[in-house]
C-alpha cells in the first residue's frame, strides 16, 4: 500500500511539473510563468525521541548543507499564484544504536563484536506544491507570502562507516561495510515524508524578462523521518537566491 501511495504521489507531482511546462509554452506571452534557479543553503534540526523497541538511540545530524534546484511559478490572477518544483537534498547522520534491540536491524558482528552504530549521507528529492499571494503591486520588486507542502522522496544513500564495541580493549574503532550501512538504513528510514512549508520571497525584475529572486523557506516535517521512532521530525530553514526568467 505504501508502495501504490508513492508512485500516485509521484506520478501526480510530475504531472504538475509538466502541465506547468506545457502551461509555460501555451502562455509565453502572457508572461505568467516564472522559472526559478537557485542556491539553497540549509540548516536542519532534528527533534529525535526512539522508542522502547527502536533501534535506533541517538541520531546527531550535520546541520548545514548546500542544495540547489529549480522550480516553477504560475500566475492564477494578479494575486494569486501555484508553485511547484524540485531540490536535491542531502542529510549527513551519525547514529547510536541501542545494543538492547540490535536483532530489529539484523545486527552485524565484526570479528565477533556486534557493531553500535554508523554514519553517512543520504540524499531525497525535495518536491514543493505551493499556494503564494502577492503582497504589493510594485512593478519591478514583487513580494509573496507562500504557504503549501514539500514532499521529501528518498532515492539513494552513500556508503559509511559504522562502529563496533572491542570488549577486550574497551573501544570503538571505525571500519567499512556497505551491506549492513545499506541495510539498516533502508529499514529504518521512511522512503516519503511530509513538510508543512512556509516561506517569504521577494523578485527584483532586472531586465525585461529576467531578474533575481530571494526566498526564506521554514519547513516542518509532519511525519516521522524514522519509521520505529515516538519523534523524528526534521526542522529546516532555507534561503533560496537565484535567477528567474519569465
Amino acid at each position: 500500500m505504501n508502495v501504490i501511495f508513492l508512485i500516485i504521489n509521484i506520478m501526480t507531482r510530475v504531472l504538475i511539473i509538466i502541465s506547468l511546462f506545457y502551461i509555460t509554452i501555451c502562455n509565453a506571452q502572457e508572461k505568467k510563468i516564472r522559472l526559478y534557479f537557485y542556491d539553497c543553503p540549509t540548516n536542519n534540526y532534528l527533534h529525535f525521541r526512539a522508542s522502547e523497541t527502536s533501534a535506533l538511540y541517538q541520531i546527531t545530524m550535520q546541520r548545514y548543507f548546500n542544495n540547489f534546484g529549480f522550480s516553477i511559478q504560475y500566475r492564477i490572477n494578479d494575486k494569486f499564484y501555484i508553485r511547484s518544483g524540485i531540490t536535491d537534498k542531502k542529510q549527513k547522520f551519525d547514529m547510536s544504536l541501542h545494543p538492547y534491540n540490535l536483532h530489529r536491524w539484523n545486527a552485524f558482528y565484526y570479528n565477533g563484536y556486534p557493531y553500535t552504530g554508523q554514519e553517512g549521507e543520504i540524499r531525497y528529492w525535495g518536491i514543493p506544491l505551493l499556494l503564494s499571494v502577492k503582497m504589493n503591486n510594485i512593478k519591478k520588486l514583487s513580494i509573496f507570502h507562500s504557504v503549501g507542502i514539500t514532499t521529501d522522496i528518498y532515492y539513494c544513500n552513500y556508503n559509511g562507516y559504522v562502529t563496533y564495541v572491542d570488549t577486550i580493549a574497551w573501544t570503538t574503532p571505525y571500519f567499512w561495510n556497505r551491506g549492513a550501512y545499506t541495510d539498516n538504513i533502508q529499514q529504518s528510514l521512511n522512503k516519503q515524508t511530509i513538510n508543512a512549508t512556509f516561506s517569504v520571497q521577494a523578485d527584483m525584475l532586472l531586465l525585461k524578462n529576467a531578474g533575481i529572486s530571494v526566498e526564506a523557506v521554514f519547513n516542518y516535517g509532519v511525519m516521522n523521518f524514522f519509521k520505529d521512532t515516538k519523534r523524528s521530525n526534521i526542522i529546516s530553514f532555507e534561503i533560496k537566491a537565484g535567477i528567474f526568467i519569465q
